[in-house]
């Protein structure tokens, strides 16, 4: 956390703010540890304050020992302003994409003279994994590889994806999953906050020929794409491997979806 904060402080310093408000729960999360709803912190130079509810003061305590907690009574926004204030804010940063239009309003009209105009996106800071972060979506991996192995026992011919998501939510909560990333066969779990997001293709029945022959150019672009991984090919170039297996087998015109995506604390 220590770490996470000096980045976001360094951003601060270069965006010439002396505050950041931190709204997106994600990045509470991220940011605090904290792992609740209806929350903000509030970072400065010197200080870190969580703003919550009392639904969420002693978890709040319990996860982020780092700030101090600040239980709101008369609604979060009013929180923000008045801490704001009590710190002598003068330029205070916000994620753009986090707060609605109706609640910026809200909150520039609260906070008075504080400028309220910087927005920020704090993602990018999130974009190199730790090892604490990798370990907790490999744990998801772990959870949703599992969850597969057992779904592919179960489906049979009639039964709903409504039912197949509840039998593989159900195996993964199990298995220490909080809630299901994706439903479907498109899937994952989560683990501490962090996502797996996995795509199985299956055959209810006997796979023809024509299947078999689909699937095998799939999954043959698949390995190649895996094999030309190695620090510091991008995405691009890894999709474009992927691509290029698929177009040796007239299939490229029908992969309108990309090899993946980047993976966290949200699934995409």
């Amino acid at each position: 956390i220590e770490r996470r904060v000096a980045r976001l402080r360094a951003l601060m310093a270069e965006k010439v703010l002396d505050g950041v408000l931190v709204t997106k729960e994600e990045s509470v999360h991220y940011f605090s540890g904290f792992r609740g709803d209806s929350t903000a912190l509030l970072i400065t130079p010197e200080r870190l304050l969580l703003m919550t509810d009392n639904r969420y003061t002693e978890q709040a305590q319990l996860q982020a020992p780092s700030y101090d907690v600040v239980e709101q009574h008369e609604g979060l926004s009013k929180k923000i302003a008045e801490a704001a204030q009590e710190l002598e804010i003068l330029a205070l940063g916000f994620e753009g994409g986090a707060l609605t239009c109706d609640r910026y309003e809200q909150l520039k009209s609260m906070l008075g003279e504080i400028s309220f105009d910087t927005s920020l996106s704090l993602d990018a800071l999130r974009m190199v994994k730790d090892a604490d972060e990798i370990a907790a979506i490999r744990r998801a991996c772990a959870i949703a590889d599992a969850a597969f192995a057992h779904i592919i026992t179960v489906i049979r011919p009639g039964m709903t994806e409504c039912e197949v998501a509840a039998e593989m939510e159900y195996f993964m909560r199990r298995e220490g999953s909080e809630r299901p990333a994706l439903t479907t066969i498109d899937f994952g779990a989560v683990y501490e906050g962090y996502c797996s997001d996995i795509t199985r293709t299956i055959c209810v029945g006997r796979a023809d020929a024509h299947q078999r022959e689909r699937y095998d150019a799939v999954l043959a672009a698949q390995e190649r794409a895996l094999a030309a991984l190695h620090p510091g090919v991008t995405g691009i170039e890894a999709d474009r491997v992927a691509r290029d297996a698929l177009a040796e087998k007239n299939l490229a015109q029908y992969f309108g979806h990309g090899l993946g995506n980047s993976l966290g604390l949200e699934i995409h």
